[in-house]
């Protein structure tokens, strides 16, 4: 949880604020994730994405019952593109 700040290994600093640091880390692992399984085939990701349209919407968002901002944060959006360009930068997630 005190992912805030730190700095990754290729230079790339997380968020100050602890709950968007974590959705950071939380987006970078889950483009690693999902481009494996894009990588191992293309078709039936792009299928199982098309045929739920909010699969990859608002994900890791924040209800805002938090100790450091009381807002509520946004989730990520991420597109069949952005899986399928995805490269994991040496030191990220």
């Amino acid at each position: 949880m005190y992912l805030h700040r730190l700095e990754l290994a290729n230079g790339s600093v997380l968020d100050s604020n602890p709950m968007r640091a974590l959705q950071q880390f939380h987006t970078w692992k889950a483009k690693r994730l999902l481009k494996t399984i894009y990588d191992d085939d293309a078709e039936a990701f792009r299928a199982a994405v098309d045929s739920n349209e909010t699969l990859l919407i608002d994900l890791f968002m924040d209800d805002g019952r938090d100790l450091y901002e009381g807002q509520a944060l946004p989730g990520i959006t991420l597109t069949v593109g952005d899986i399928a360009n995805y490269v994991s930068a040496e030191g990220m997630p």
